[in-house]
């Protein structure tokens, strides 16, 4: 395509890399093509790039460019890192060069550990990733040519693409039977399969920090409102003197200044301890994250205006407003008093019912975020992970064949069930909600016409002989699979309700043919009750399930299900795999329960942010709201000096001013439950199990904000009851 001067392809990958406890881990490396550094403009700290001989997956040589940080970190900055080996997935690979320090990678949201060339994943993962034309996963980045548009690149890729659906027929076409097509989409940070989510997440996010930001503006306008009214004397004398209103409204912005540049340096050093923290951040997966989440000169100029902004907003509204004040009437005045009565629409006022409409919208998210919380790990999964010990390992790496690995899973299970409290053991090619892609095979169903266009190709799972009784999934009709499915034995299958719904509906399964692909015919023996799989939130849908004993594989997870404690199970299991092959490294070792934390971190992450965030609104809101009222108090004390002189009573007193910012809340939380409403509609997607007008959460809100700010207004009206009128009068 003459409209690109360069084109790389990449892929996300994982590897294994062993650590000094002898249980390797997940790194996250990129498969990418031989000039992907070269068209990327990017050059090593140290060492080189590919060569074209590695670009060439048949060569059989291993070697990668590890990251800045990676070299740091496990090898200290050492500059004679160049030609030490590692060993990843278990081939030794040579570490060639070191990617610059900032650079990212790819997708700079997660920065790989390596980039790996086509010869070293040809090792890693088999020749066959790079000959399937069936394989969706990889992307592609290109540099526009001089001069080249978007649009003439989208036009000349368009066309090669229905070139491409000539030559190659059904491997270029998508599930849905349609040609599939080449589509550009601008740069960005984040993958085009999560880029939408990603972007979600981050506008909801910029709007709840930008909700508190508007609050704390509100509150600091109110407190400096007040502050300039209790100066309207001394203002009223500047000017008398010949002061210009110039020179005042400067004065106004100095002093916001000052607080404005401590708050932006202060907010500024807890967001060095937020980046620390979230730097360090471990979320419960198997893959380690290094979340590049630091303060740059982008995030800091962003920091700036919004500082300099909230300084002119809320310097600028008491500096115009009391600039120009009636000078003999303030002069007449004192100090501590305001002319004028004292109206609920009057500025400061407004000021506090934003504030609290702003905080009832914040709370009622972070209600529905906590009810959907609530509700996902309320749902039945359909398996119990209680009691439940596993680990994952690939034998592959240490030489085993596929067959071998076969029998090694097998003398584990033997001596793991053996152990005491171990009431059954079963392997697995992936767990359920484990956080691992899908696995889909083209199936065609004897008797069963297929739609025009419809997909064939469904989930489906390997398990071994008595996965379903440790996991205490429910059998709805015929058996799991035992010892008996071996690899000499005849294929067969279990399969889900759903797919049993679809494929054979009132009828009995059992028995039926389901042909798999290039597997061949298997016949039905189980059908399964549906379950949960990918994630908690997810529709029923079609799977079947293999035996694992009739397609073996190298990498497999065991289960064990004890009566008691699985952590207690977790080191005897490390011991039982290290008596028959000591060199063998364990990828995972944990209880299930702890491998489905992940399903549902990135609900309690939101739901523990707006929890956060709406609490600080309430804060400042009460904060406000207890100043407005503390300032009335101060300004009403001769009224009520006069009022307790002519009889009114303390109680009296407390009913006016509790009710005065009773008012004050109730119209600031209904206009914020009004608000909340139409804000509830933009975050229904990220919503499970719950409404986005669930009336608890609606409820609940608004009057848990009513009751705090009562107690917020019930302080200054107890210190105004405790008025003593004579000494009241006496000062006035």
């Amino acid at each position: 395509a003459s409209a690109l001067a360069g084109l790389v392809a990449f892929v996300d990958l994982e590897v294994n890399l062993p650590g000094p406890d002898g249980v390797s881990r997940i790194r996250m490396a990129e498969s990418v093509s031989g000039n992907y550094f070269d068209v990327l403009g990017v050059r090593p700290t140290l060492g080189r790039t590919f060569s074209s001989e590695e670009s060439d997956y048949l060569s059989g040589l291993a070697v990668a460019v590890v990251s800045h940080a990676f070299w740091q970190r496990e090898f200290g900055g050492d500059p004679d890192i160049i030609g030490q080996t590692l060993r990843l997935s278990g081939n030794v690979t040579t570490i060639i060069g070191v990617a610059p320090d900032g650079f990212g990678g790819s997708f700079p949201v997660v920065t790989p550990d390596f980039w790996l060339p086509e010869s070293t994943v040809a090792l890693i993962s088999g020749e066959t990733s790079f000959t399937s034309r069936g394989r969706r996963a990889t992307l592609l980045r290109g540099r526009l040519a001089p001069g080249a548009t978007l649009e003439q690149a989208q036009a000349q890729l368009d066309a090669l693409a229905l070139q491409l659906q000539e030559e190659y027929g059904r491997g270029w076409t998508d599930r849905n039977g349609e040609t599939r097509k080449i589509t550009i989409a601008a740069d960005s940070p984040f993958p085009p399969q999560i880029r939408g989510f990603a972007m979600g997440v981050a506008a909801l996010l910029m709007g709840v920090v930008g909700t508190v930001l508007l609050i704390a503006c509100a509150n600091i306008a109110n407190l400096t409102l007040a502050r300039a009214t209790r100066r309207r004397r001394e203002v009223a004398i500047r000017l008398a003197l010949g002061s210009g209103r110039g020179r005042l409204i400067r004065q106004f912005l100095s002093e916001s200044a000052i607080v404005g540049l401590l708050g932006g340096t202060g907010g500024a050093a807890i967001a060095l301890v937020a980046v620390t923290f979230a730097e360090n951040f471990r979320p419960p997966t198997a893959i380690q994250l290094t979340l590049d989440v630091g303060l740059d000169a982008s995030v800091l100029m962003f920091v700036s205006a919004v500082t300099i902004f909230t300084v002119l907003i809320v310097g600028l509204i008491p500096a115009f407003r009391f600039s120009r004040p009636d000078l003999v009437q303030a002069l007449k005045q004192g100090s501590e008093s305001a002319p004028g009565r004292n109206r609920w629409y009057e500025l400061r006022n407004l000021l506090v019912v934003s504030q609290v409409s702003a905080s009832v919208v914040l709370l009622v998210g972070a209600g529905l975020f906590l009810r959907s919380l609530q509700a996902t790990t309320s749902v039945d999964p359909g398996f119990n992970p209680a009691g439940v010990a596993t680990a994952s390992m690939d034998l592959g790496p240490e030489g085993y064949t596929a067959r071998e690995a076969t029998q090694f899973y097998q003398a584990v299970t033997e001596r793991m069930a053996g152990l005491p409290g171990v009431v059954s053991v079963s392997i697995a090619s992936r767990l359920f909600l484990g956080g691992l892609g899908v696995s889909r095979q083209f199936v065609s169903i004897p008797g069963y016409t297929p739609a025009e266009g419809e997909d064939m190709g469904f989930e489906y799972f390997r398990v071994g002989a008595g996965f379903v009784s440790t996991l205490e999934m429910r059998l709805v009709g015929g058996r799991e699979f035992t010892l008996s499915d071996a690899a000499d034995a005849p294929p067969v299958v279990m399969v889900n309700e759903s797919f049993a719904q679809k494929f054979w509906p009132g009828q009995d399964p059992l028995g039926h043919v389901n042909v798999l692909g290039r597997s061949g015919d298997a016949q039905v023996v189980g059908v399964l009750a549906d379950t949960k799989y990918l994630t908690l939130t997810e529709d029923t849908r079609p799977v079947f399930f293999q035996p694992t004993s009739q397609y073996p594989r190298t990498d497999r997870v065991l289960l064990a299900k004890t009566t008691g404690n699985p952590e207690d199970l977790l080191p005897a299991l490390r011991a039982e795999i290290a008596a028959l092959d000591p060199a063998v490294a364990l990828i995972n070792l944990r209880t299930y329960e702890d491998a489905l934390a992940g399903s549902t971190l990135p609900q309690r992450i939101t739901a523990w942010v707006l929890s956060i965030a709406g609490g600080l609104g309430l804060l400042l809101a009460v904060v406000g709201l207890y100043g407005v009222m503390t300032y009335l108090v101060s300004q009403r004390t001769r009224e009520v000096g006069v009022r307790m002189a002519l009889g009114a009573q303390a109680s009296d007193v407390i009913r006016m001013i509790l009710g005065r910012g009773l008012l004050l809340a109730m119209v600031g939380a209904l206009i914020g439950v009004a608000l909340s409403a139409g804000a509830s509609q933009l975050i229904s997607s990220f919503l499970f199990g719950v409404s986005p007008l669930d009336p608890v959460v609606f409820v609940m809100m608004p009057v848990g904000v009513a009751l705090v700010a009562a107690l917020a207004s019930y302080v200054p009206a107890r210190k105004a009851a405790r008025v003593q009128p004579a000494v009241t009068l006496r000062e006035e």
